[in-house]
């Protein structure tokens, strides 16, 4: 699997949660300070964005290798946090970022070392 397109598409979300998690810790892990900071905020919301649009890169047989990792409302919060503003509720991103982001890296990464030679 090294180097095909699924490889490369996983590593790049893998970083993208890595900058999610600099930035969870640049806030002290403390939702309040993500309220507060609208920059960092949306430095963590861009990551967001590119984590869904990287999956909709990846191909079915990856998506279908992974059912645990909720792919269609990944792509749903891309949708949200791009188009519908005002309904965006700070308490749901902040709990995607704290707890959500971490699941994914971790399944990811399970993936790769399960299916890397």
């Amino acid at each position: 699997m090294k180097e095909s397109k699924d490889y490369i598409i996983i590593k790049k979300i893998i970083n993208h949660c890595e900058l999610i998690n600099d930035i969870k810790t640049r806030l002290n892990n403390s939702e309040e300070n993500f309220n507060q900071d609208d920059g960092l905020a949306c430095g963590a919301k861009f990551h967001l964005c590119q984590i869904a649009e990287l999956t909709n890169q990846l191909s079915e047989e990856a998506k279908t290798d992974n059912p645990q990792i909720p792919w269609s409302p990944i792509r749903k919060m891309r949708d949200l946090l791009m188009h519908h503003y005002s309904k965006q509720d700070p308490k749901i991103i902040w709990f995607t970022i704290k707890n959500d982001i971490p699941y994914l890296k971790d399944q990811l990464l399970k993936y790769l070392e399960k299916n890397t030679d």
